[in-house]
């Protein structure tokens, strides 16, 4: 059964629910929306024209050094026109059969072609979503440890308070119990 868009969008709807929506949106980035048994293949290819095999095709330049229509009007009889061009010398260049197959077999390179460069630029996007997922990660991280940080600064300031109103006690205890010994000590020294 082919695949059709709404499948497609069915299978996409199902995994973004399963995974999260950009995962479902890159994994179904890189699945060819054409069936695998239409794309071609090398064997399917070694049929198509090389550059070698075009390079016995004429061009326009090679085209230039022929006759044309204005050319043979110059001429005054026939026996002058058998100095050109025969059909038996035109045998020896592309028809349009030729050119037509030539031309559909360029217009498939070229859709292989855009098909390998939209496969590339699937797997760009799959690496682009890993590294949006990467990013994502690390800006978690980010935010735990920052909070975790405002925590210690927290516990530190409050710990830090507590051992200054813990020092104060020490000091003034540590007075009251001093201040009547000086007291008694002073009056004995006056006694």
């Amino acid at each position: 059964m082919a695949m059709t868009e709404a499948m497609r969008l069915g299978i996409l709807s199902d995994l973004a629910e399963m995974m999260g929506e950009e995962k479902a949106a890159a994994l179904m980035e890189s699945i060819s929306p054409t069936p695998w048994h239409e794309l071609a293949t090398k064997e399917d290819l070694k049929r198509f024209a090389t550059k070698e095999d075009l390079k016995r095709f004429a061009t326009k330049e090679d085209l230039k050094e022929f006759a044309t229509k204005d050319d043979l009007k110059r001429f005054a009889t026939k026996d002058d026109l058998k100095e050109f061009a025969t059909k038996e010398d035109l045998k020896r260049f592309a028809t349009k059969e030729d050119l037509k197959a030539l031309k559909d077999d360029l217009a498939d390179l070229r859709r292989w072609v855009e098909g390998q460069f939209a496969m590339v630029a699937a797997q760009f996007a799959m690496v682009a979503a890993q590294f949006e997922s990467v990013r994502g990660e690390i800006t978690k991280v980010e935010g735990y440890l920052a909070k975790e940080i405002a925590d210690q600064s927290k516990e530190i300031a409050r710990l830090d308070n507590k051992m200054a109103n813990q020092t104060k006690t020490i000091v003034f205890t540590m007075l009251a119990l001093i201040s009547p010994m000086y007291l008694l000590l002073g009056s004995m020294a006056l006694s």
